[in-house]
């Protein structure tokens, strides 16, 4: 995946790679801000990792945590979740 964003100010370079581990990523950001001081632009970078798990493993580690009333659900709430579902959200108390 790849995103470029660019005005007068900034410029923005957003590059997205497979990661190291199963169901990982990694983004790789580029800054270029303008700087009126030295009347130029900073580049700043910053690499972002993100790893995901199956579902089983989140619903074992939340009981493990403690909860025990449990809800995933898909498009934040709204829909129940299917095999294709590539978003989770969790609903969980004791």
């Amino acid at each position: 995946y790849m995103y470029n964003y660019s005005d007068d100010e900034q410029t923005f370079v957003w590059t997205t790679y497979l990661g190291e581990y199963e169901h990982s990523v990694e983004h790789d950001l580029t800054f270029f801000i303008f700087d009126e001081s030295i009347n130029a632009y900073k580049k700043v970078n910053e690499l972002h990792k993100e790893r995901t798990y199956e579902l089983r493993d989140y619903m074992e580690l939340l009981k493990e945590a403690g909860f025990n009333q449990i809800e995933v659900s898909a498009e934040f709430g709204r829909e129940d979740i299917e095999k294709q579902t590539e978003r989770w959200f969790f609903k969980c108390s004791i």
